[in-house]
């Protein structure tokens, strides 16, 4: 009788890891993290020097299964940017991208936009752009951005400017 429960016990364990490794792939969040540091991290610091960048954050152990995807997070100026874990071929057998989104900076938008009222309008417009909040932002392709302009009777509002991704 003993045996005939150990059996059952090491049979359901068995039944239980191969059900797992079948259904999906386990990543180690360590590894991941170091990716994020070795890949993203290295893209947004060149084109956005200034920034201050944390420490990614993943879970321990990340899940991808069919259909599904790992999210970790990296801090950018303290606002959490969800970056996408998600299988991918050898060497590492994941990849860790925004998603199709794009990082952007709303202080070096605000800047650009300020010097581009200069050249939109007859005469020059002196402005100050405030886009609004959460200061670092993830924006799909074809999004549309309002900032305010403050400071000028001449524009009050920026019209919306199209997402097109840094």
């Amino acid at each position: 009788m003993k045996f005939f429960r150990t059996f059952v016990v090491i049979a359901a364990l068995v039944g239980l890891v191969a059900c797992t490794i079948h259904y999906g792939n386990v990543v180690d969040g360590k590894a991941v993290e170091q990716k994020i540091d070795a890949t993203i991290t290295p893209l947004i610091k060149s084109y956005y020097p200034g920034l201050n960048i944390g420490a990614p954050q993943c879970e321990p152990i990340i899940a991808i299964v069919k259909g599904t995807m790992g999210k970790c997070t990296l801090p950018v100026n303290g606002v959490p940017l969800q970056v996408r874990v998600a299988s991918a071929g050898p060497p590492d057998m994941f990849k860790v991208d925004f998603g199709g989104k794009f990082f952007f900076d709303m202080a070096t938008d605000e800047k650009l936009i300020e010097n581009s009222l200069a050249h939109d309008y007859r005469v020059p417009v002196h402005g100050i752009a405030d886009c609004g909040t959460p200061r670092e932002r993830l924006v799909l392709p074809g999004t549309f951005v309002t900032c305010k302009i403050n400071g000028t009777p001449v524009v009050s509002v920026r019209p919306p400017y199209l997402a097109s991704g840094s």
